[in-house]
């Protein structure tokens, strides 16, 4: 007699379904694209945070003129959201860090809300960057720093 047990359920995993965190342990900051949004829902308080995570996944192109997201590129140069909102910040950050430390890093982190101590801004690169990125994202568990991630994870 053969016993067929039945077929385990299929899950989605996407970013879309917030069951996806992106992550840097070595420099400790975990986000996914809702908690991400919410960081522009605070500097831009008209910004629904649910509505704009959603557009920062896929075919999605911001067209700063009409502050709207088409899934066509309005011009062959065009990034996706992702890129432009997410990808593009982080770099800058690693940028500014890394690059010219006294004149950059002061706009930077005047930019972001962060305060440095003098102490702090003496620190090598990879210390730094840790920091300021704790202070961006919030604090990082080692594991999620999303509850969304560990809800939904299948």
């Amino acid at each position: 007699m053969l016993i067929r047990s039945s077929p385990e359920p299929q899950h989605i995993v996407s970013p879309l379904l917030g069951n996806v965190c992106f992550a840097s342990s070595y420099y400790r900051f975990c986000f996914t694209l809702e908690s991400f949004s919410k960081i522009y829902a605070d500097t831009f308080p008209s910004v629904d945070y649910k509505i704009l995570a959603k557009k920062l996944w896929g075919d999605q192109y911001f067209i700063p003129e009409t502050r709207t997201f088409k899934t066509k590129p309005p011009s062959v140069n065009s990034v996706r959201s992702f890129v432009e909102f997410i990808l593009e910040p982080i770099y800058k950050i690693f940028a500014q860090t890394v690059g010219d430390v006294d004149t950059c890093l002061p706009s930077l982190c005047a930019e972001l809300g962060i305060y440095l101590s003098k102490s702090e801004a003496k620190l090598n690169v990879r210390p730094l960057l840790r920091i300021i990125f704790r202070r961006f994202f919030g604090d990082f568990s080692g594991k999620y720093s999303s509850p969304s991630c560990i809800l939904k994870v299948p």
